[in-house]
């Protein structure tokens, strides 16, 4: 395989990772852990009971977030060693920008488009995603759940399950909202570390060039 090729792969996957993709598996049910309630921040109400933990705050703060970038360090890829890039999310459009990778996509009237460039110029090409299929949601944590993580002595919280591809989930908290999160993934029998890096929560933008459908917005039956 192409050295471009393979690192094309390799992004797609991921992304594929990031965008509700993603599937879990049990937790055991002898690994107790850590009680999420004596480990964590907590809201408590005028009696004293606890309302909310710091986990359960975040996720319910991530639920509104409208945009935001996650900066990505993959290690140990093969052939490329170490490779960096980022995204940018803005409501149902991203950029992604990972070396020679670059990519637009956006959801339009339900379709899900990408851009393409060919002679120079950038064209809309439709994905034709399969009924029920999700239109866009570059956000694992969704499948996050506070019973499967408990908070480590180094305050970041470990999960005691895997995520689609993902293994040894770390996410760390920061006002809130999650600010980094760290996995292995064994893809292709290579393993490779993952290190996440979210900013720029509800104020990040995304400047599409100018581009012009490739094909009709609506597939014809």
């Amino acid at each position: 395989m192409k050295t471009k090729g393979y690192l094309v792969l390799c992004l797609v996957l991921l992304i594929g990772m990031l965008s509700g993709c993603s599937s879990t598996t049990e937790a055991d049910p002898d690994d107790k852990g850590t009680d999420p309630v004596l480990s964590e921040k907590t809201v408590d109400d005028e009696d004293g009971e606890v309302l909310q933990t710091e986990f359960e705050i975040t996720l319910t703060n991530m639920e509104s977030v409208e945009s935001y970038r996650i900066d990505t360090i993959m290690e140990n890829m093969p052939l490329f060693g170490t490779v960096i890039g980022y995204t940018l999310v803005e409501g149902n459009n991203t950029f992604t920008l990972f070396g020679i990778y670059e990519e637009y996509s956006f959801t339009l009237e339900g379709q899900r488009y990408y851009l393409e460039m060919v002679d120079g110029e950038y064209y809309a090409s439709n994905l034709y995603l399969e009924p029920g299929d999700e239109v866009f949601g570059a956000n694992i944590y969704e499948d996050f759940n506070s019973e499967n993580f408990t908070k480590d002595e180094d305050g970041y919280y470990s999960s005691n399950i895997d995520y689609y591809e993902m293994t040894n989930v770390r996410v760390k908290i920061e006002n809130d909202y999650i600010s980094e999160l760290i996995a292995v993934v064994n893809m292709e029998e290579n393993i490779m570390n993952l290190t996440f890096t979210f900013s720029g929560y509800n104020v990040t933008e995304i400047d599409f060039p100018e581009y012009q459908m490739l094909e009709p917005l609506i597939p014809e039956n």
